[in-house]
């Protein structure tokens, strides 16, 4: 709102101009959108039948909730966060024997610190990898080709 007083008439005129907020952009309105349903992903990834709290992660692998704490603080194992409290486990990470998935702190050390960057390479399908998924790959023995596509992304080369 704009008050304007006029000091030259006998009686001072106050006129009240309205100013309306400024219009979001169309952008702003695409990325408000983008956050949206990202958030909205997330969550849905997190309430999967195969997200696991952490004292459910913790009775999968025989370990206490503490020991789950410290596999992830070490990227021994992927804990993914949300927008709400509490980390999600994913229970493909842990092998039909009880093992988890090999190499999984190299791959932090080559794409980063970033849970959800793992999860996504995880179980992407990728053309170095003859389209199976990182996860798929590392199951079948091919890690050194998966660090491969891992450092291929990591530089930030595509195919």
């Amino acid at each position: 709102m704009t008050v304007v007083v006029d000091p030259k008439t006998a009686a001072p005129q106050i006129a009240v101009e309205e100013v309306s907020a400024p219009k979001s952009d169309r952008l702003d309105s695409a990325l408000a959108a983008a956050r949206q349903r990202g958030s909205a992903r997330v969550a849905e990834i997190l309430n999967g039948t195969d997200m696991l709290s952490a004292d459910a992660f913790a009775e999968e692998i025989g370990a206490t909730r503490e020991t789950v704490h410290k596999k992830r603080r070490r990227h021994e194992v992927l804990g993914l966060e949300g927008p709400k409290r509490g980390v999600r486990f994913p229970k493909w990470q842990v092998s039909d024997s009880g093992g988890l998935i090999p190499s999984l702190p190299q791959l932090f050390e080559v794409l980063g610190d970033h849970p959800w960057t793992i999860y996504r390479f995880l179980l992407e399908e990728h053309g170095e990898l003859e389209g199976r998924t990182g996860l798929e790959a590392l199951r079948a023995g091919r890690i050194a080709d998966v660090m491969a596509t891992a450092e291929t992304i990591g530089r930030g080369a595509f195919s």
